[in-house]
């Protein structure tokens, strides 16, 4: 198997998938930006939070949402 699929295979925790794209900045302030980004895009959040079982809440980003989220945003 290769690391794109045990990546797809396993959730991730909201915050570490944040800081892979704001490496520089503190881990709060990274999902904070994380956050915001996905908030600005209706069609985003509507994809992650609005055709699955997964919540806004939730501490783990799912390997659907992760899916979603690296065909938008590009590899970190």
């Amino acid at each position: 198997m290769n690391t794109n699929q045990t990546n797809q295979a396993t959730a991730c925790l909201k915050i570490d998938f944040a800081q892979r794209y704001f490496p520089g900045l503190k881990p709060a302030s990274a999902l904070k930006k994380l956050q915001l980004w996905i908030k600005d895009d209706p069609e985003l959040y509507k994809a992650l939070y609005h055709e699955g079982r997964e919540r806004l809440h939730d501490h783990y980003f799912s390997p659907r949402q992760l899916q979603i989220l690296s065909d938008y945003f590009g590899e970190p």
